[in-house]
């Protein structure tokens, strides 16, 4: 499966993904709508094979939040506080003016 591969690639780099799914990619019976012929191949192509790619990626692959993966990638932080907003955007306007 090449898209397997690609993905285990990107995670032997130590790097995070993020895989998308549409919904309407796990329905082969929706309504098929008018397009165009490279648009109806785009949205209806494949879409009985979606479920079970998923069930194999979902046995491959851990999951996580995108909160956990910020909270690895990004230095700790304090919580901001409302008045170091106010007295960081004043700071900046001060800044600003002082150098006009």
């Amino acid at each position: 499966m090449l898209t397997k591969h690609l993905l285990t690639g990107i995670r032997k780099q130590g790097r995070p993904l993020n895989v998308y799914i549409h919904p309407w990619e796990f329905d082969p019976e929706q309504p098929r709508i008018a397009a165009s012929l490279k648009s109806r191949f785009r949205h209806y192509q494949n879409l009985k094979s979606t479920a079970p790619k998923i069930r194999r990626m979902l046995q491959s692959f851990r999951l996580t939040t995108m909160s956990e993966v910020l909270d690895n990638l990004l230095p700790a932080r304090k919580p901001v506080t409302r008045n170091q907003v106010i007295a960081t955007s004043q700071s900046i306007e001060f800044n600003e003016s002082v150098s006009s």
